[in-house]
């Protein structure tokens, strides 16, 4: 007995759906993104890239924990790490990037029309100063 169209179409569309979902996550540790300044990093949205420089100041909330590397750091590149990620830093998180050189390895994106990544495990940023 034949499936009708309908039934073929729709499992056709799950199997890609599977598919989708089953993509492995990049592994910022094995992959070779550009590597830019953190001053070029809103030129470069939707980009994996890496960035160096030195974290200025950190500040930590109740849902997020911001590391800085410029002292305006509501118009420029800042690293975001939401509170679902705190368990997996050392604690405190803002004590532990503050004044130090890193890179963070990540996808570029645009909150409030400034070029920011969020990062969700520790392994997209490592001390340089170590």
């Amino acid at each position: 007995m034949k499936k009708p169209r309908k039934v073929k179409i729709a499992i056709s569309l799950l199997l890609i759906l599977l598919g989708l979902s089953f993509q492995p996550m990049l592994n910022f540790a094995e992959e070779k993104p550009a590597a830019i300044t953190w001053q070029e990093a809103g030129e470069h949205y939707n980009e994996v890239v890496k960035i160096a420089g030195e974290i200025i100041s950190t500040y930590k909330t109740e849902n997020f924990c911001f590391l800085n590397f410029d002292t305006d750091y509501k118009n420029s590149f800042t690293i975001v790490i939401p509170s679902r990620a705190f368990n997996k830093f050392p604690t405190p998180i803002e004590e532990l990037y503050k004044n130090k050189k890193i890179i963070v390895y990540g996808k570029i994106v645009k909150f409030q029309n400034k070029p920011e990544i969020v990062v969700s495990d520790p392994t997209q940023i490592k001390l340089l100063d170590e």
